[in-house]
């Protein structure tokens, strides 16, 4: 679909986020660690949607699955346009805007896989040729000339409406990039914390109270999956841009 070394590249960059989603989503299945925010449940939806979109990613960047008409399509279509939904109505009922505002940029990260199945032929182009154009030149004994133009002719271009979209649908995931990375920073945020006053005592056995200086500490915890995140978002941006 891409040439090796793009391939190459998305493989990487998908390979990383998928397997950081199968090792957190093994981890909190097996209570080895919980949800930063909301339910364990939730957070395991949230992994297997990325571990799939991974999964996706790479055979698609290599051309091993299929338009929407093969049976991988299909799949994917049912699959992510479920996950879609299923987002996007949590999203609907988030009782606050940051988990609204999280939730409704993994319904678009799934829409996002939808839409690259449902027009890859339009966004990667074709030839035109539905191999029965030359059937009434072949009273002249079939020139192979003739077979071999039509064979190397190059793909229509997709149409305005499916790249502005496709652009319009690449800056989101972008924003939605741009986001997670706040969320990184956030997450690692220097906290000022007080420590409690020292008590010492003089010759004469009075006892006083000695302020200590500030301790700070950096918070780091969600950090590590909202990285994972704006990486996944980056790249299916990427990948939308290199399909047209």
């Amino acid at each position: 679909m891409f040439s090796a070394p793009l391939a190459g590249a998305f493989t990487a960059l998908f390979v990383l986020t998928g397997a950081y989603a199968f090792v957190r989503y093994v981890r909190i299945t097996t209570g080895a660690t919980h949800a930063a925010r909301g339910s364990d449940g939730e957070a395991r939806a949230v992994e297997l949607l990325h571990l799939l979109m991974s999964i996706a990613m790479i055979a698609m960047a290599w051309g091993w699955s299929g338009g929407p008409t093969s049976g991988s399509g299909v799949v994917q279509l049912v699959v992510f346009g479920v996950l879609t939904v299923l987002f996007g109505g949590l999203a609907a009922v988030a009782r606050d805007r940051g988990r609204a505002v999280s939730r409704a940029a993994h319904a678009l990260m799934s829409g996002a896989m939808v839409w690259m199945v449902a027009t890859m032929p339009l966004l990667m182009g074709h030839s035109g040729d539905d191999g029965g154009s030359g059937g009434g030149h072949a009273g002249h004994g079939g020139s192979e000339a003739a077979d071999g133009a039509a064979m190397v002719m190059p793909p229509a271009p997709a149409p305005g409406w499916v790249v502005v979209a496709t652009v319009v649908l690449a800056l989101l995931l972008a924003a939605a990039a741009v986001r997670w990375g706040v969320a990184v920073v956030r997450a690692s945020t220097r906290v000022d914390v007080p420590t409690p006053p020292e008590v010492t005592a003089d010759g004469g056995g009075v006892s006083t109270l000695v302020a200590t200086p500030v301790r700070t500490v950096r918070t780091r915890r969600g950090g590590l999956a909202a990285s994972c995140h704006a990486l996944m978002s980056l790249g299916m941006a990427a990948m939308l841009l290199a399909m047209l």
